[in-house]
């Protein structure tokens, strides 16, 4: 992992003793943050990850996108199609009924109600009048294929 603060100018190479692949960071402010990584696993940090605490959410699959409104309440989108919910900074995760096994490569919540998830491209969800015989995506309501999205961010409103 890499810490700037210097606006980019230079990156610094933080000590890596973490076991898996880390998919995903959100920092809450320059102490506070979580990485999402394979396998279900979060990694929690106080400190500026001069140590961290570890929480896996059994059958979560390898986290992609965590997604928080505040430093408590957060979502998590997973690669296997999972959603999991945190009310306390992800020291403890809840899953959430999906309705899909694709993978997710984005998720945004606006607030603490609105949130969107986004699969990666060349996904379609269609409906079941829709889909072509042998279609690989299980037939959801809204009938548009998405286009790749990469990343979202939330923006201060003007």
């Amino acid at each position: 992992m890499l810490k700037t603060t210097d606006v980019g100018d230079s990156w610094d190479r933080l000590p890596y003793n973490m076991i898996d692949v880390l998919r995903a960071l959100v920092m809450f402010d320059d102490e506070r943050g979580i990485i999402g990584a394979n396998l279900g696993r979060f990694y929690r940090t106080t400190d500026n990850w001069n140590s961290f605490t570890t929480v896996i959410l059994s059958g979560f699959g390898h986290a992609a996108c965590p997604s928080f409104v505040d430093d408590q309440l957060g979502w998590a989108a997973s690669e296997s199609g999972r959603i999991a919910r945190t009310t306390d900074g992800g020291a403890t995760w809840t899953l959430q009924t999906s309705g899909t096994t694709n993978a997710f490569v984005a998720l945004h919540f606006a607030n603490d109600q609105l949130g969107f998830a986004a699969p990666p491209a060349h996904s379609c969800y269609a409906p079941p009048t829709v889909a072509p015989p042998g279609h690989p995506c299980p037939p959801l309501s809204a009938p548009a294929c998405v286009p790749s999205i990469s990343s979202m961010h939330r923006t201060a409103s003007p």
